[in-house]
């Protein structure tokens, strides 16, 4: 089975910023989610930068799978433990060599995530807005620009709900004629 990954940037709690990824079978790319996905790494004692947080969509359930970043730990501690995992050297997880920055470290968790709100993601690319050189030229990353767009409800993690918001032109032309 081929999965997907889709990132976005969002805003924690502690006002940091953090790269979300969501894994999956299904070929998307999350837009927003409302709250913020990702839980509060300041009340876990994980304050730093280039933080990044791992999700799985499978089977209509999210799983928190890892939590990766430059974590700072206060003079003589160490970083602490979270649901029974320590944190391992980023570099080492991903067999990695040499580790040229001992700062980064990583939490294999793999647990389902408690996460109760809305994702808003979007399918199907509509390659009349590829652009004509992407290396020079930003691929856009809006709602708009995809065919299919849908608003997912999770309650505690769990799929609940699948709204789609912009169907597909196939669909949109098939309403009309109908």
């Amino acid at each position: 089975m081929e999965m997907h990954d889709s990132c976005h940037e969002v805003i924690l709690a502690d006002g940091s910023q953090c790269d979300i990824y969501v894994l999956s079978d299904e070929d998307f790319v999350v837009f927003r989610t409302k709250p913020a996905l990702g839980p509060d790494l300041s009340l876990l004692g994980l304050g730093g930068k280039r933080r990044s947080i791992r999700y799985r969509f499978e089977n209509g359930q999210l799983w928190l799978e890892t939590v990766m970043g430059e974590f700072r730990c206060r003079l003589f501690r160490s970083l602490p433990v979270i649901d029974g995992v320590t944190a391992m050297r980023s570099c080492e997880v991903d067999a990695e060599s040499p580790c040229d920055n001992p700062r980064m470290w990583q939490y294999t968790l793999r647990r389902p995530a408690d996460f109760t709100g809305t994702m808003l993601i979007g399918r199907d690319f509509d390659m009349r807005f590829w652009p004509k050189n992407e290396y020079t030229e930003r691929v856009p990353c809006n709602p708009d620009v995809y065919r299919v767009v849908e608003r997912l409800s999770f309650t505690a993690g769990r799929l609940t709900s699948r709204e789609q918001i912009k169907p597909a032109p196939d669909a949109q032309m098939m309403k009309e004629k109908g």
